[in-house]
């Protein structure tokens, strides 16, 4: 089986704020591109960089790796440039990973490849113990209001389209008022929803003022 990921390395990382893109910069020793590089080719994947050229070059020197090609204006056009560029190799299974998220878990591609057996798609992610008290979720999904959403720092993402990223610490009346204001939030919430929600919310904080 021909397995390939594209190593999205076409980032500027203006968010980051360091002058040198972040996939790029050193990571215990190594630049960060190249964990997850190593990671990939560890798990039988062939890689296929995508980016400049030369800072890949020097980054996985030493590394097995396709010919890198350019990216594009945005992640989609630069995935669609890898995509595009595996196609003579005909790979039977191509996975995407971010140059700038150096940790690939061990068993993670096993998972993966697992999954795609019986579908055509697969996403991987790491599911919240619950240990610790604390979440995260992204208001913009339908999924993490229901399960994740859980205030108390709120960071406006605007780079994306607007959304917010709560996080705190967590406990089930948090939970509740989480779930109350998403519901306020909520754009296509009727009346009675609405006012239940109101009702859950005052019950909610109520509970939280008394240490619940």
């Amino acid at each position: 089986m021909h397995l390939a990921a594209i190593l999205v390395a076409a980032g500027t990382g203006s968010r980051f704020g360091a002058e040198t893109p972040k996939q790029f910069l050193t990571l215990l020793g190594q630049p960060v591109i190249r964990h997850a590089a190593m990671a990939l080719i560890e798990a039988g994947a062939e890689i296929q960089p995508v980016g400049d050229a030369a800072l890949i070059a020097v980054a996985l020197e030493g590394l097995p790796h396709l010919r890198t090609v350019p990216g594009g204006a945005t992640r989609q056009d630069s995935v669609r440039a890898g995509l595009l560029a595996l196609k003579p190799h005909a790979p039977a299974f191509v996975l995407v990973q971010d140059a700038a998220r150096p940790v690939i878990p061990p068993g993670t591609v096993t998972a993966l490849l697992t999954a795609l057996e019986a579908t055509p798609g697969a996403i991987p992610a790491a599911p919240w113990s619950g240990h610790g008290e604390t979440g995260w979720g992204i208001t913009g999904s339908t999924l993490a209001l229901d399960t994740l959403t859980r205030p108390r720092f709120v960071l406006v993402d605007a780079s994306r389209g607007k959304r917010e990223l709560w996080w705190y610490p967590y406990t089930p009346a948090l939970r509740e008022v989480a779930l109350a204001m998403a519901t306020l939030r909520c754009g296509t919430a009727g009346l009675f929803a609405r006012v239940g929600a109101l009702f859950r919310l005052i019950g909610a904080m109520l509970k939280r003022i008394r240490g619940g």
